[in-house]
Parts: C-alpha cells; structure tokens; sequence
C-alpha cells in the first residue's frame, strides 16, 4: 500500500475510532455504496475573506504548482506580513489550495533577519494545501521554523516572545532523498498552536516530525495533528512551559512516537499505530498525561509507554504491544502494565485513589462554509482605529447582533468604548488576529460593573482568534469583567487577554445566571475567572496568568474540567466550593517566587489532578500544594511530600478522597 494511503486511512480510523463520542468535532455518513465517510469538523476547507487582512502568497509570484521552486515568494511573503504586523495586529500567510515546492527553511524572520512571533500560516484544507521540500536537497533541518523575538539570549528562534504563532490547514512534506529532514520545528508562546496539520515523510528517513526543542515552547494548543514516517513523530526538550494535543495521530514513526525530554505533555485522544514505542517520557522531570486513546503495535516484544517520570494514563485501549507500560519513575522498583489502561499513576506517586474522571465533551465548531453567511464588521461602518478616536459601540452593537452565521474582524485594531450587548447566538466571532483595544470614553471605562461584552442568548456564541488588551492606565484593567455572561452555550477560542486582572478585581470571564450553562475554553491567555450557579466548563490549554489577584479561577457550585493548565505567580491558581467539582489532567504552575497560599484549594467540594511544578530555587515554590476543608475534615497535600522536579516538584496525581481518607 503507498505510504500516502496509509496517511488517509490512519486519519479516518482515528475519527471512527474516536474513543470520546459526544465531541462535537466528528461527523460519520455513509455513501451510496456502503463505505463510511468521516469528517472531522474542524477540518473544514478554510475559508478566508478577501478583505480579511491576510497576505495571500500567490501574490508574490508562488506557483503552487508543485513544479516551480516557490521559496523566493513565500519569503517575500513572510517580509511584507511582518511589515504589517504592530501593536495592532498579528500577521497570517495564506496559501491557497496547491503543492508549494521549497527548496530551505521557511522562518518566521522580517526582512532585517530578526527572529519574530506573532505570525500564522493558513492553508485552505490539510489535504489541499501542501508545503513540500524539493526531492534530493540532502536537507538535514526543518522545513518550517517558526519563532521568538529574541528573549534570554537566545540567538535561534527560540525565547519567551513567540506569542500568536500558528500553522493551520495544511500538509508539511519533506520530499524525498533528504535524509534528517525535520517537518516542522515549532516555537510559540502563551497563545499558539497548530490545527488540522499534516507531517509527512514518504521515505521513513526523516529525523522528526514536530520538533520542541528550542527553549522554551508552549504553552501551546495543537489540534488533529497528524505525523507519518519519521524517526520521532514528535520529539520535545526543557522543562518550560507545556503542550496540550487533542487528536494526535502518529504512524509508521520508526524510533517512537512520541520522545518527551523533561516537557508538561497533556494529551487527549491520541491513535498511535507503530511498531515502536509510542510515548517514551525519558527523565524524571518529565510529566506525561494521555487521556482516551488508541495504540496499537505489531511486536509483543515492544512496550508502549516508557515513563521514567510523571505518568497518569487513563482509558488508553492497547494491542499490539507486549506491555502497555514500563514505569521506572521509582529506581529499582519497576512496575509493569499489560491490556488496556483503566487509569494509572506512575510509582512516584505519593497519593493514591482514583480520578474523578468527569466527563468530557469536545469544543464545539460553529463555522459555515457559506460564504453569504459571513458579514465584516466594516459592511457596518467599522474600521480599525489605532488612535481610539471613533466610538463605534452603535455599530459593533449592530454587527455582531446581525443573522449571520460568521462576523469577523479584518485584521487591525479596533477600540471598544463602552459595552457590547449581544442577544443573538449561532454566532461565530473571528478575529484574523486582531487586537481588541479597551479604551472606554477619553480613556475612561464607564463604571465598576460594566462589561465589555455582555451575552444574553439562547444559541451558541464563539469568540475566536483576537488579542484583546487594556490599557493599565484604564480603570476596566480593575474593574470590570472582558465577558459577562448569562448565555447557555459560550466557547472562548485562541484569545489572548492582556492586562485584565493585573490589580483586582478585573475579570476575563465572569458567570453566570442561567443554569446549566455550558462554556468551552481553549487556548486562552488571561485571568482571572469566576464559575458560578452550575455551569460546566471545559478548558483545554488553559493559561491563566498575568493576574496577581488571590485566586485565579474561583469555580463555586461549577463542574471544571481542565486539559493542560498553565500558570505563573505565586497566587492560589483555583479554589473550588460551594459543593463544585474540579478535575486538571495536566499541565504546568510557574509560581517564580514562593507562597504561603497553596496552589489549590477546596472548600467543601472534590478535585483530582496531575500537573508539574517549574522553580529555579528552594524558596520558589509553593508551601502547600493542594488544601481541602470538607465537612469539617482538613488535610492537605505538602510540596515536600512530593517528589521533586529540580527545585519544583511532580504531582502525577492527588485527589481529595486520597486527602481525605485516613
């Protein structure tokens, strides 16, 4: 069977297979003559407005023709992207549906040779639209390598400032007779990913599908990514900042599927389908958390999870391997796992009990491919405003209360001045990564209490792709929450929210009235949050920084349920009560200076978790790690009950019956 072949089948395997059925992103039918069609939701054929602000690389002479040598154009593509890029937008490159031949490295450098971030790629389907290196360059490095401003000094890409970098809807191939060749070497911070991309290599010689190598990646938010034929499907180094992958499709890789160095991996529903290891989490800094999944190997003699760390593995189906998992997490006390994996924490674990395992419904897509249902907000006099001198309230009020389906923004930046109401849903809201910039009136926001967006509708509302930022001077950076909600349905989706929350009691999100309301957030940068009056929330890459108020995410009488948390500053990260639940399946706490606070608490409610703590001193952690008071009953969870990870510690799992059972 060709390799491209098996490409197409692994990825409508994963779909039918799909361990989790209520995700939303999954539609099956069947044709005429009986055979199953699959489609992921998410893997719709993008579609991009001509007015959307976007630089389209056909413009500069590419062919995609698979025949012309299209590099010279998509770097002067990426140049003419980074002259648009400011403090008011981000910049994307589009490449329409073609075969893209390269012959070196597309890096996210301007013109003057400058490593930045803030940039995408867009392709218009992960079928359609392929990057590929020309065959018999001998090619050893990556054929896209995204980047940082530099940070730290680091002189490679690499750094702390790579927000706003994603690869969407497209293929990567490295062609032929480059033996080495790397797909993609990703670099991106806070408010980045991929989605709907495929690495691919025909020849079974290439070095690594997705590298994470550099200093410091994530964290970040990678969806439906697929990988063929390397030697590592995804390879990772450092101990900063995390990655979260929903969907990771992984064959034929001929080394292992998955090499974890040291990184806070979060993983749900992964299909691994290799004669190899499929997750090798090499050292005991690392902390691997994989969710509902399938591996399936060819060789009794081969395991498929090597830990020496952090482990927690739930719902995992296994066959074709001899063992499921070989945890050497504790020296000299090996533990084995064959069959399918229930739930498992590794040996290093001090707590033991079992999850909470609450139940977990994927993000919503709500998206048209019709294009007349798609409205720019400038059909109602809405342009961008650098300066913040138009009040455009009557009109963005207009806008996004139309019919239809789609409203976006073309990239620029556009001031808000007062609130926003929004009462009609089956609304998506796109952004092209432009800034939303909170003025108010003459700099002013208008009072205490006063929402920028206010929603009050009975259909599902989603707010994607924007960089909405207060100004610190403005009295909305202490006041008022970003999202006041009292809709059922609310997906907050590749935001990243700036100095909201810096001095208390400013929000990002602030619930809710209406009961059983359901709010999906994934990648997000910001906090803080409150949950309230049941609402159920899903959060995947959920990065709640930049905030030094007490509590970052109060979730009372809420059901929380978390892939792959990030957090910095020494503040508690999430308290829970008024009988709520908390669930986190990995990720990462960065306190950078110690806490008498402890980094969780529960106050009359329940919480299991598993996460990873970074410190770069004996006092730069937390004191406690997990606080519980139920009843009458306290206990708590000790940072020096845990093992270490440098001067941090590993959580691979601790849940408040465990706490709480004597």
């Amino acid at each position: 069977m060709p390799h491209g072949k098996q490409l197409l089948t692994f990825t409508l395997l994963a779909a039918i297979l799909n361990p989790l059925p209520q995700a939303a992103a999954v539609t099956v039918t069947m044709s005429s003559d009986g055979v199953q069609q699959v489609t992921l939701d998410d893997e719709h054929e993008a579609y991009i407005p001509p007015d959307s602000g976007v630089v389209n690389v056909k413009a500069f002479g590419a062919f995609g023709d698979g025949v012309h040598d299209d590099t010279a154009a998509i770097i002067s593509a990426i140049d003419e992207a980074y002259t648009l890029i400011s403090p008011y937008q981000d910049g994307i490159v589009y490449f329409p549906a073609g075969t893209y031949l390269v012959s070196q490295t597309l890096k996210w450098q301007n013109s003057s040779g400058a490593w930045e971030g803030h940039l995408a790629f867009r392709g218009d389907d992960e079928s359609t639209t392929v990057i590929q290196l020309k065959d018999d360059l001998g090619f050893t490095g990556p054929v896209i390598m995204t980047g940082s401003a530099a940070s730290a000094g680091q002189s490679n890409g690499g750094g702390y400032d790579g927000f706003e970098n994603f690869i969407r809807d497209l293929t990567v191939d490295i062609g032929r007779g480059n033996p080495g060749a790397v797909g993609i070497d990703f670099m991106g911070n806070n408010n980045c990913g991929m989605t709907n991309v495929g690495i691919r290599d025909y020849t079974g010689l290439g070095s690594v599908g997705l590298s994470t190598m550099r200093p410091w990646v994530g964290p970040c938010m990678f969806r439906n990514v697929t990988v063929g034929g390397f030697q590592y499907g995804v390879e990772t180094a450092n101990t900063e900042y995390s990655m979260t992958f929903n969907t990771l499709i992984l064959h034929n890789q001929t080394v292992a599927g998955v090499l974890n160095n040291s990184q806070a991996l979060s993983i749900v529903s992964p299909m691994i389908t290799d004669a190899v290891p499929a997750i090798i989490n090499k050292n005991p800094y690392g902390l691997v958390t994989v969710y509902g999944g399938y591996f399936y190997g060819s060789s009794a003699s081969q395991t498929a999870i090597e830990n020496y760390g952090g482990l927690f593995a739930r719902d995992i189906n296994v066959t074709g391997y001899g063992t499921s998992i070989s945890d050497q997490s504790v020296p000299g006390s090996p533990r084995t796992v064959t069959g399918a994996i229930t739930e498992y924490h590794s040996a290093n674990t001090t707590f033991g009990g079992t999850s909470l395992d609450l139940k977990f419904i994927d993000t919503p897509v709500i998206n048209s491919s019709l294009t007349q249902t798609w409205i720019s907000v400038a059909a109602f006099g809405v342009l961008p405003d650098p300066t913040c001198q138009h009040d455009y309230t009557a009109q963005l009020t207009a806008a996004l209360n139309s019919p239809n389906d789609v409203v976006y923004f073309p990239a620029g930046q556009y001031c808000i001045h007062n609130t926003i109401p929004i009462t009609v849903g089956n609304k998506q809201i796109l952004g092209f990564g432009s800034h939303l910039y909170i003025y108010g009136t003459g700099g002013a926001w208008p009072s205490v209490t006063t929402p920028v967006f206010s929603l009050a509708v009975n259909g599902p509302i989603s707010f994607e792709d924007f960089m909405i930022l207060s100004d610190p001077a403005v009295d909305f950076a202490d006041t008022s929450p970003a999202v006041a909600n009292q809709a059922n349905h609310v997906i907050l989706k590749n935001l990243d929210v700036r100095n909201v929350g810096n001095q208390a009691p400013g929000y990002v999100y602030q619930g809710n009235s209406v009961p059983d309301h359901q709010l999906w957030i994934e990648n997000v940068d910001g906090s803080p949050y409150t949950f309230s009056n049941g609402e159920r929330i899903w959060a995947q890459q959920f990065d709640v920084e930049e905030n030094y108020n007490p509590v970052k995410v109060l979730s009372n009488d809420s059901t929380l349920w978390v892939l792959g948390l990030k957090t910095e500053q020494p503040t508690t990260v999430i308290e829970t009560t008024g009988g709520g639940s908390t669930e986190i399946l990995g990720g990462l706490l960065y306190p950078l200076a110690g806490s008498t606070a402890p980094a969780f608490v529960v106050d009359n409610g329940t919480s299991s978790m598993t996460y990873a703590v970074s410190a770069y001193s004996s006092t730069a952690d937390y004191t406690t790690q997990v606080q519980v008071n139920n009843s009458g009953q306290a206990a708590a969870a000790q940072t020096a009950q845990m093992p270490p990870r440098g001067y941090g510690v590993l959580v691979p799992f601790v849940s408040t019956t465990a706490l709480l059972t004597p």
